[in-house]
Parts: C-alpha cells; structure tokens; sequence
C-alpha cells in the first residue's frame, strides 16, 4: 500500500480533536497513528496511513508522516499542513510541550468505515494519555522491544504466521499486549 498523505493530515485533525488537547505534542501523535496502523493491519491486512516505520529511541515512528510534520513545522516547508494546524507551546509543570491544534475539521471521506472504527477506539483509549507515557507502553510490545534501534519494523510481525510454531505463540502473546494496552477485547 502506498503512503497517503491526505489520510496523514487528516488523522492529524482527527486526533487533535478527540483527543485532550492539552497533551497533543508530536510524540503523542506519532504513537497514535503506529496503534492505529497495526491495529488496523492486524484485523483488516492493511494499514491506514501506509506509513514505513522505523523503531527510534522514542519508539516506532511513521516516517514519511513525521518528515512532513517536522518540515512543516521546524523547517518552514509543507505549506498544506501549516494552513491545517499550529503549535502552541505549554508549560505543563517543568516540562514545555509543543502542542498541536487543529485549525480545520477533520474530513472522515478519505478513511474507509474500519479505518474510522480502529481510530475512535485509539482516540478514546489514550484520550488523556501522555506522549511519554506511550512510549513506555510501546516498548512493552515485545516485537517492538526485541526490533533493533533504526530498523523497519514490519507490519507482519502484528500478525500470526500458522507456519512457524514458536513465532507464532510468540505473537499471539505480542496481540494480547497490543489488544490490552488498546483496551480492545473480542
């Protein structure tokens, strides 16, 4: 599947709106869209955005999605995102926090029903969760924290591979850990 930007920029929006926007930053945003990638990958075979995703030491990170944030942002580029959102800086305690907010609505026609259904059940699970709080959780994720630092991390691992016993219980342990971090049963 081949990276969607429209999709980037609206789940974007999307989050910036459902979620509390007093803990928006760019870390949280990145960890929502990998739970809400894989997740969809793992039920549906395909990711929303399409994304490539290499593990850093903040966790995994889209990419192409965060090359086009910080260009936007930090180096005066992507003029589209700029006209879509700003960042506002706010003291949280010691900590200053670089907040996103969305400036236009969200446009639900360029995500297909599931993509909307694994991205409300993301959204209302970390609605008032930190960014840094999700990277812990992430690195929970056995095939998160067994992947090398600066390695592509592949969608499949989220899946179940019939074919090879350990891999497969292996995984079966890693959709569990997903499935109660996103707190998603069935």
């Amino acid at each position: 599947m081949r990276y969607q930007q429209e999709k980037f920029i609206n789940a974007l929006l999307f989050f910036g709106k459902k979620t509390d926007p007093k803990k928006f930053g760019i870390t949280k945003l990145l960890k929502l869209l990998f739970f809400s990638d894989f997740l969809h990958f793992k039920k549906y075979g395909r990711p929303i955005l399409g994304d490539t995703y290499f593990k850093l030491p903040q966790g995994p990170v889209p990419t192409i999605s965060y090359n086009l944030f910080n260009e936007a942002f930090n180096l005066k580029g992507d003029a589209k995102l700029k006209k879509v959102a700003r960042i506002i800086d706010k003291q949280i305690g010691n900590f200053k926090l670089g907040c996103i907010e969305p400036l236009k609505n969200f446009n639900l026609d360029v995500f297909s029903d599931s993509d909307i259904k694994i991205m409300e059940q993301v959204a209302k699970k970390f609605y008032d969760t930190t960014g840094t709080q999700m990277v812990k959780d992430i690195h929970k994720i056995p095939f998160i924290k067994n992947n090398a630092e600066g390695i592509k991390i592949d969608y499949k691992k989220v899946l179940k591979n019939e074919n090879d016993r350990d891999y497969t219980e292996m995984l079966e342990e890693e959709e569990e850990k997903i499935t109660e971090l996103l707190g998603i049963h069935g």
